[in-house]
C-alpha cells in the first residue's frame, strides 16, 4: 500500500492575505479622508467655487476607487471567475487615470488664478469647467477599459491576481501609454504650474522686501534670513503636493519600466531568461510593495489639498471650533441644570409627622412641593 503525502491546500484568502488586508484598510482610509472634504465643499456656500468643485470631482474618483476596487478586492480573490474580477484591472486603471488628470486640471486652474486674476473669470467659466471635467472622465474611461478590446478571456493564475491571459505585443505599448498619462503628464503639469506660481510669489515678495529695505534699517543678515524663510514658505505647497505624488508613484513606475524592458529582451531572445530570471523575480517582488504605495495616494491627497488650501482649512477649523464650543456650552448647561436641581431638592422641607396628622394627605403633598395654602 503506497503512502501518499497529501499537501494541505491553502485558501485563496490566506494565499493573498497581505494584499487583502492592505486594500481593505486602504479603502476605509480613502473613504475617511475624502468624504469629509466633499461634505465641507458641498455644504459650505463659500467653498462652492469652480476650483473646489474640481477637487470635489477628484475626491469622487477616489471614493469610487475605494468602493469598486479596494473594498471588493476580497471578492475578486474568492470568486476569481467572476465578472468583477475580470473588470477590476480596467476599473482600477480608469479611476487612477481620472485622479491624475484631475491633478493636472487643478494645477493649471490654480496657475490661471494666480497668474491672470483679472482674466480668470472670462477664461474659467462653469461651462468650460464642466466640459474639461467631462473630457477627463471620458478619456480615463476609454484608456482604462481599452485593454478589454484585445485581452483574451479571463484565465485565473496561481497568484490570484485576476490578470487575464494577455499578448505582450499589445500590453507593452498600452503600458507606456497608461503610465505616461498616469505619472509623466501629471508631473509635467504640476511642476510647470506650481513652478509658475512659485515664481510669481517670489516676485511679489521681492517687491515687498525691496520696499521694506528702503523704509527700514535692519541688518543685512536679518533680511537674508527672512528672505530664505519666505522662499521656503512659498515653496512648501509645491514641494508637498508634487513631492508626495513623486515619492508614491515614481519608484513603481521605474521598476515597472525595468520589468517591461526585461520582458521585451526575453521575447526577442528567449535564452536571456537564464540571465535575467533573478532580476525579473526581484523586480516583480518589489513592484507588489511599491504598487501598494502608489495606490495609497488617494488617501493622502485630500489631506494635502485641505491643508494647503487656505479657504478649506479655515472652514474646517471653524466647523471644528463651533462643534467644540457647542459641546462645551452643552456641558455647562447640563452641569448648571444639575446643580440647580440639587439646590432645589436641598431647599425642599418635608412636612413633619404632626403636620401629616393635622392635614389631609393631598394638602401635605402640595405643601411639600412649595405651595402655600390659605387658612
Amino acid at each position: 500500500m503506497n503512502n501518499r503525502t497529501v499537501t494541505p491546500t491553502r485558501s485563496p484568502i490566506m494565499t493573498d492575505l497581505r494584499n487583502v488586508i492592505f486594500y481593505e484598510i486602504n479603502g476605509v482610509v480613502i473613504l475617511l479622508t475624502n468624504t469629509p472634504l466633499i461634505y465641507a465643499i458641498l455644504s459650505q456656500h463659500r467653498l462652492r467655487s469652480l476650483h473646489n468643485l474640481m477637487i470635489c470631482s477628484m475626491n469622487f474618483c477616489a471614493i469610487f476607487f475605494s468602493l469598486f476596487y479596494c473594498l471588493p478586492y476580497v471578492l475578486t480573490v474568492l470568486y476569481k471567475d467572476s465578472f468583477l474580477c475580470y473588470i477590476s484591472s480596467p476599473l482600477r486603471n480608469f479611476l487612477t487615470i481620472a485622479i491624475s488628470l484631475h491633478l493636472c486640471l487643478i494645477s493649471i486652474d490654480k496657475a490661471l488664478i494666480i497668474g491672470y486674476p483679472l482674466r480668470y473669470p472670462s477664461i474659467s467659466k462653469s461651462k468650460s469647467i464642466a466640459i474639461a471635467v467631462s473630457l477627463i472622465w471620458s478619456i480615463s474611461f476609454i484608456v482604462g477599459f481599452y485593454p478589454i478590446t484585445y485581452r483574451a478571456p479571463y484565465l485565473a493564475e496561481r497568484n490570484l491576481s485576476c490578470r487575464p491571459s494577455i499578448s505582450s505585443a499589445y500590453e507593452i505599448p498600452y503600458h507606456w501609454c497608461y503610465y505616461s498619462i498616469l505619472i509623466c503628464f501629471p508631473i509635467l503639469c504640476m511642476t510647470i504650474s506650481y513652478g509658475y506660481i512659485y515664481c510669481i510669489a517670489i516676485q511679489q515678495w521681492k517687491k515687498i522686501m525691496d520696499h521694506e529695505q528702503l523704509v527700514s534699517h535692519d541688518n543685512v543678515i536679518f533680511r537674508k534670513r527672512h528672505r530664505i524663510s519666505i522662499h521656503l514658505k512659498t515653496a512648501t505647497p509645491l514641494i508637498a503636493i508634487t513631492g508626495a505624488f513623486l515619492i508614491m508613484h515614481i519608484p513603481f513606475y521605474i521598476l515597472s519600466t525595468i520589468n517591461f524592458a526585461i520582458v521585451s529582451i526575453i521575447r526577442s531572445n528567449p535564452q536571456a531568461i537564464f540571465v535575467y530570471s533573478s532580476t525579473l523575480s526581484n523586480t516583480i517582488r518589489a513592484m507588489h510593495i511599491l504598487k501598494e504605495l502608489a495606490f495609497a495616494y488617494p488617501a493622502v491627497n485630500p489631506l494635502l489639498y485641505a491643508y494647503f488650501d487656505v479657504a478649506i482649512r479655515q472652514v474646517v477649523v471653524k466647523v471644528l471650533r463651533v462643534r467644540r464650543d457647542r459641546s462645551v456650552i452643552d456641558t455647562r448647561r447640563t452641569t448648571a441644570a444639575a446643580m440647580t436641581l440639587q439646590d432645589n431638592k436641598a431647599n425642599i422641607q418635608l412636612p413633619t409627622g404632626e403636620q401629616f396628622q393635622l392635614k389631609p394627605l393631598n394638602e401635605a403633598v402640595i405643601e411639600s412641593c412649595g405651595h402655600t395654602l390659605s387658612a
